[in-house]
């Protein structure tokens, strides 16, 4: 979801379970849709930001939910599903991500983060290849419901075939395969990846999901010599070493 416009609103809690009454807070809205139900005030670890916090004690990591990573790219920053890239741990996200990733103008980010931060401020780190990828992961999963630990290997399996407008279904396969093998020996760069809107020319990749009901996945997209990875929202991302020889 690319961020138009947000807006918070204030509400006073009733009686919690744990006894406390009268305190405030504020509802997240994206686009005129509830983000988060409970967000007083940011609280960042580094480039996580708990956006939804515990609603019986108000307080920031009560609760391990609730959390988005923040990276930026040029003139976007991203929200995404958070992953350790050490340890591969991630803390549990807002609710709300499961239906993609978000992204933000960084104008209209910093006009969001100058009314709930309260002077602390977010760190915000450059995307890893690693990151990347899970957002290309994050994207199929979104597009086709699957659970969100589905790695591709996992997701690989209920794929039924490819298709492409220029392409031969063996040829559209062998890409595919090609691009995503080629794009994990590069997992430990972390300077060469550009962020770019998907131009509407581009030639789509296509994924058959053998799911009920049958779902597409565009999984790659093709544009002069160069293979893009949906990432969401019409943004996908390239890296200058992956070209169509």
């Amino acid at each position: 979801m690319k961020v138009n416009s947000f807006e918070l609103m204030s509400w006073i809690s009733g009686k919690t379970s744990a006894g406390l009454s009268a305190i405030q807070s504020q509802k997240l809205f994206l686009n005129g849709v509830l983000f988060s139900s409970n967000i007083p005030s940011v609280y960042t670890i580094g480039n996580l930001i708990q956006i939804e916090i515990c609603s019986e004690c108000f307080e920031p990591e009560c609760s391990s939910s609730g959390y988005v990573q923040v990276f930026g790219e040029d003139e976007l920053i991203i929200w995404k599903e958070p992953l350790n890239e050490i340890s591969d741990i991630r803390e549990d996200p807002v609710n709300e991500l499961i239906h993609g990733t978000v992204f933000w103008e960084k104008e209209l980010f910093y006009s969001f983060m100058n009314e709930v931060m309260n002077n602390n401020s977010v760190h915000i780190e450059r995307l890893s290849i690693k990151q990347a990828i899970d957002l290309w992961r994050l994207n199929a999963l979104s597009s086709i419901s699957f659970p969100r630990y589905y790695d591709f290997d996992r997701l690989e399996e209920d794929i039924m075939g490819f298709y492409s407008s220029e392409l031969s279904s063996e040829e559209t396969k062998h890409l595919y395969f090609k691009s995503k093998n080629n794009l994990l020996k590069l997992i430990s760069n972390i300077n060469s990846i550009r962020i770019v809107t998907i131009d509407e020319n581009a030639i789509k990749l296509i994924a058959m999901i053998e799911t009920d009901p049958y779902k597409e996945w565009n999984c790659l997209y093709i544009n002069d010599d160069k293979i893009i990875y949906p990432i969401g929202d019409n943004y996908g991302f390239y890296i200058n070493e992956i070209l169509i020889r």
